[in-house]
């Protein structure tokens, strides 16, 4: 990847899981980051 590009994982803590998994995106620290992607699986 090239610099400015941040991965924001999502992982599954629970098989069943009720809430939004990608709902602390927007609060994540990223550091100088132009581009996030969120990567979610579920």
């Amino acid at each position: 990847m090239e610099d400015g590009v941040w991965l924001l994982p999502a992982p599954l803590t629970h098989r069943h899981y009720l809430d939004d998994p990608t709902a602390d995106f927007d609060t994540m620290a990223v550091p100088e980051a132009r581009l996030r992607i969120g990567v979610a699986h579920g």
